[in-house]
């Protein structure tokens, strides 16, 4: 009994992880096929950190100042025998941090942007860019018969929209993240009078720049879309 209970961890953690791999495709492939250190960036809201340290260190770390340099984070080797950390970013304008190979500390010597802290410590700076503002507007059709609906909210959400267009199903048609926080999706809809609403992570959220309202069979209010 205990064995196959053992077993089935395994197996559970195993398609976890092949879960988790697949959600991160692309940082995935970035890490196999890095070949050669790379100059620290933040890259898809991701710290990216690379080193390659000479003879063969048994630990190759990194600590941040917004952690107060309270924990050391370890990287990891690819198949090419480059050490890579990654880790999602903080949302802040600049990161400092310090590398730490086999119990020394320092600044990152890949680092562009190194600089003493207030302290008179070397470390290195992360950079994150000017985050791209994007305008979401309420509903629009064009003359092909397709319209647009977006709507924002935090990143990483799971945003879909119900409707009469879809029969109020609320897997049928989820909205695609676009940009950070921005959710969209082209519908072909014929002329009429339409209703629908968002459902972000399971909740009901009105559409914010449709200000047109009406009242479904249930006495819920719902937003409403004309087609001309």
């Amino acid at each position: 009994m205990k064995k196959i209970l053992f077993i089935s961890i395994i197996l559970f953690f195993t398609s976890l992880s092949s879960v988790q791999a697949i959600e991160n495709l692309p940082l995935h492939l970035k890490i196999m096929s890095t070949h050669n250190t790379v100059e620290p960036q933040i890259w898809k809201n991701t710290i990216f950190l690379t080193a390659r340290p000479r003879g063969n260190p048994r630990f190759v770390g990194v600590a941040f100042d917004f952690e107060s340099y309270g924990i050391i984070h370890p990287f990891e080797i690819n198949e090419s025998g480059i050490f890579i950390y990654t880790a999602q970013a903080p949302e802040m304008r600049e990161i400092h941090y310090r590398l730490i190979i086999d119990g020394l500390w320092m600044a990152d010597p890949l680092g562009v942007h190194n600089e003493r802290d207030k302290y008179g410590i070397m470390v290195s700076k992360l950079e994150a860019g000017e985050p791209e503002y994007v305008k979401v507007k309420g509903p629009e059709s064009d003359n092909s018969g397709n319209t647009t609906f977006s709507i924002r909210s935090r990143p990483d959400s799971t945003v879909s929209i119900v409707g009469t267009f879809n029969g109020w199903d609320p897997y049928m048609t989820p909205l695609k993240e676009s940009f950070s926080g921005v959710y969209s999706t082209n519908l072909r809809l014929k002329k009429g009078t339409y209703f629908y609403y968002f459902i972000i992570d399971g909740r009901k959220a009105m559409d914010p720049m449709n200000f047109s309202r009406a009242m479904n069979r249930e006495g819920e209010e719902v937003c409403q879309i004309v087609i001309p």
